[in-house]
C-alpha cells in the first residue's frame, strides 16, 4: 500500500505530500511536518514487509534500514544529508530526513553538459569533507556517485550552489587492513575491484576510487570502465582525452585515486584532496605575513578535524614545538585566557563544524575574538584556493596575519621559523652553559636521544637525571639543591625537553609539564596546594598517595607531563624551584 496525499503519520506530527521515488525495496516520500517544513520520510515497501517469500530478504533490509538511521544520526557534516527523526507506522520503520530542493549531479551533467574545473572541485572538496567526518566514525559510504550528490543552493554567501551527500543503505563499518565479509552491492562504473568481492580489505582508498570516478564523469559526461573490465585489460582512458580544458594535475588525479589496485590509491580522502588543490595554485598571491616570531616554540592550532593538518601537526612537535589542538573558537578562547596558554603563533582553518553550525567565516570570528580580548598574536588562516580569494580581504581587515592557500603551504611557512631539532641534537655533543656558570660541559645526549628513539621511557628518564647531574659536573652526587636549579643552563634544559616532546609526539616533556602547570593555576608565588594539583594532573599522586618512581608509567598510556621525573620532585619546595625555572628559561 502507498500511502496518499494528506495521510498523516505518527500521531499527526507528519503530512504525505506525494511519492518522491521507489527502489527494490524501499520508498521515499515528500512531508510536511507540524511547522509546515518539507521532510522527507523514507521507508520500507509495504509488500516486502508482508511477502511469505522474502523472509530473510526483509529482515536483513530491515535491519539495514536501522542501521542507516543511526550512521546519518552519527555522521553531521553540512555536507551530508542529516536524519531528524526515526519511528515507526505500524510495522513500517520509517526515517526522516532534511529535504533538499534541487537536482543530482547526475541530472546537472545530463541536463547542462560537463562542469567546468572550478565548480567540479568545489563539490568534491565538499564530499570529500564529508566523507572525511564518515571514515572518523569507522563507516565507508560505498555508494559515492553522481545520483547520490544532491547540488542546493549555497549558504555561505560566495558560491551558488554546493554539494550534499545523501543515501547511507550501503554504508558499512570498517576496519583498515583487516578484511571483513560484505554482502556484493554496488554501483557499476564508480565501485572499485574490492568491492565486487564478497570478503577482502577495504579502507578510505574504496570511497575514494569512486569520488574520483565521480569527478572523472562529471568533467566528461563519459562513464569510466567498470573495474572486472579493467581486470580483463580494459584500459582506463585518461579524461583529458574526452575534455581537453581538463588541468594535467586533476587528471593525474582522478588518474591516481582510480588505481587499480588499492595499495596504488592515497589512502586517505586528504592525501587525494591534496593532489587536486595544493601545487596548483602556487603562483597565486595570498595576504603578506606582517608578523612572526623570529622562533617558534607554542602554536595553537585551531581545526575541527584534527586529521586534517595531522601530518605537519606530527612534524611541527618532532622538530620540539608543542602545539596544542582546539577544535572551535569557544575551545581555543578557553586555551587563550582560561589556561592561559601562552602561544607564538595561532593558525586556524576558515570554515569549521561548530555548535551545530557550519560558518564559512569560523576563522574570521577567532580572529575578532583574540583581538577583542587584546591579544596581538600573530593569526594565520588557511583554506581552499577559492575560498582565499574570496575572504582574503575580509580576513585581513579583521585583523589576522596572512592568508594561506593549504595547511600544507602554511606548514612550510612555520617551519621556517622553526629550529631544526637535527640542529639541535648535532650541535649539543658540546654545550655552553649560558647562565653565567663558572665552566662550559660537554654533555652527550646521544644515549638519551637513543633511549627515546626505541620508547624505553624508563631507562630514558634514569639518562635524564644522569645527564642533569652531568651539566653541575656532579656524576658522583646524586642530587642538586635549589640553588642549582635556580641557575640551571636553559640551554641544557631545551634540549633535553625538545628531545622528549619530539619522540613523545608531544606527550611527555618540560614543557609541556610547564603548560599543565599554568593550566593549574601556576604562577610565580603559586604555593603548596598548586603543586599537588599539577601532581595530580601528571599522575605522580594517586588518591592522595604519592607514587614511588618504581610505580610510574613508563609508557605513553602514562598521562600527559608523566615523564620525565629526571632528578624527581617529590620535594614541594624544589618542584616549585624547577617549575619556575622551565618557565622562566620560555620552554
Amino acid at each position: 500500500m502507498v500511502w496518499v496525499a494528506g495521510q498523516q503519520l505518527y500521531g499527526g506530527r507528519y503530512r504525505i505530500e506525494g511519492v518522491l521515488g521507489e527502489g527494490g525495496f524501499g520508498i521515499t516520500y515528500l512531508a510536511t511536518d507540524k511547522q509546515g517544513k518539507r521532510v522527507v520520510i523514507k521507508t520500507v515497501k509495504d509488500e516486502v514487509l508482508n511477502s511469505t517469500h522474502l523472509d530473510i530478504i526483509r529482515n536483513k533490509y530491515q535491519r539495514d534500514f536501522e542501521n542507516e538511521a543511526l550512521r546519518l544520526s552519527l555522521s553531521r557534516h553540512k555536507h551530508i544529508v542529516q536524519i531528524e527523526n526515526a519511528f515507526h507506522e505500524g510495522k513500517l520503520p520509517c526515517m526522516v530526513m532534511e529535504y533538499i530542493e534541487g537536482e543530482d549531479l547526475w541530472k546537472r551533467v545530463n541536463n547542462y553538459g560537463v562542469l567546468s574545473e572550478k565548480e567540479a572541485l568545489l563539490y568534491i572538496h565538499q564530499i570529500g569533507e564529508a566523507l572525511i567526518v564518515i571514515h572518523d566514525k569507522g563507516l565507508l559510504h560505498r555508494d559515492v556517485k553522481p545520483h547520490n550528490i544532491l547540488l542546493r543552493y549555497a549558504t555561505d554567501g560566495i558560491n551558488q550552489f554546493e554539494a550534499v551527500l545523501i543515501d547511507f543503505g550501503m554504508a558499512r563499518e570498517f576496519i583498515p587492513d583487516i578484511a571483513l565479509t560484505y554482502t556484493q552491492q554496488l554501483t557499476h562504473c564508480f565501485a572499485p575491484i574490492e568491492q565486487y568481492a564478497r570478503e577482502a580489505k577495504r579502507g578510505e582508498y574504496t570511497d575514494i576510487y569512486a569520488l574520483a570516478a565521480t569527478l572523472y564523469y562529471i568533467l566528461t559526461k563519459e562513464l569510466p570502465p567498470p573495474a572486472p573490465a579493467r581486470a580483463a585489460r580494459v584500459i582506463l582512458k585518461p579524461p583529458q582525452l574526452f575534455n581537453p580544458s581538463i588541468s594535467d594535475v586533476v587528471n593525474q588525479a582522478i588518474l591516481q585515486g582510480m588505481e587499480f589496485n588499492p595499495e596504488d590509491r592515497p589512502q586517505s580522502v586528504i592525501e587525494w584532496l591534496n593532489l587536486l588543490e595544493f601545487n596548483r595554485f602556487e603562483g597565486r598571491e595570498t595576504g603578506q605575513t606582517t608578523s612572526i616570531p623570529s622562533q617558534i616554540r607554542r602554536i595553537l592550532w585551531v581545526d575541527d578535524n584534527p586529521a586534517n593538518p595531522g601530518d605537519c601537526i606530527m612534524e611541527l612537535r618532532n622538530q620540539g614545538v608543542e602545539v596544542i589542538l582546539a577544535t572551535s573558537t569557544n575551545e581555543a578562547m578557553q586555551i587563550l585566557i582560561d589556561n592561559g596558554f601562552l602561544a607564538d603563533v595561532v593558525v586556524s582553518d576558515l570554515v569549521r563544524f561548530e555548535e551545530g553550525e557550519y560558518p564559512i567565516n569560523a576563522g574570521i570570528l577567532l580572529i575578532k575574538s583574540i583581538r577583542n580580548a587584546g591579544m596581538n598574536l600573530p593569526i594565520f588562516i588557511y583554506s581552499t584556493p577559492w575560498r582565499v580569494a574570496e575572504t582574503q580581504e575580509e580576513i585581513l581587515a579583521a585583523g589576522g596575519t596572512s592568508v594561506i592557500t593549504s595547511s600544507v603551504e602554511l606548514f612550510k611557512l612555520l617551519q621556517s621559523n622553526v629550529m631544526s631539532m637535527s640542529k639541535i641534537i648535532t650541535n649539543s655533543d658540546i654545550v655552553t652553559n649560558s647562565d653565567n656558570l663558572s665552566a662550559s660541559v660537554e654533555i652527550n645526549y646521544s644515549k638519551l636521544r637513543d633511549l627515546l628513539a626505541a620508547g624505553k621511557w624508563q631507562e630514558a628518564d634514569e639518562e635524564t637525571r644522569i645527564v642533569m647531574l652531568q651539566v653541575f659536573s656532579r656524576q658522583e652526587a646524586d642530587w642538586l639543591n635549589q640553588e642549582d636549579i635556580k641557575h640551571f643552563s636553559c640551554e641544557d634544559l631545551r634540549i633535553i625537553d625538545q628531545l622528549w616532546v619530539k619522540y613523545s609526539n608531544g606527550h611527555f616533556g618540560f614543557s609541556i609539564q610547564n603548560r599543565i602547570w599554568l593550566e593549574c593555576g601556576g604562577k610565580p608565588d603559586a604555593g603548596y596546594e598548586t603543586y599537588l594539583a599539577f601532581v595530580d594532573r601528571v599522575g605522580w599522586r594517586v588518591d592522595g598517595n604519592w607514587l614511588s618512581w618504581f610505580d610510574l608509567i613508563f609508557s605513553l598510556h602514562a598521562p600527559a607531563g608523566h615523564l620525565p621525573l629526571g632528578l624527581g620532585r617529590g620535594m614541594v619546595d624544589f618542584g616549585l624551584t624547577f617549575l619556575s625555572r622551565v618557565e622562566s628559561c620560555c620552554l
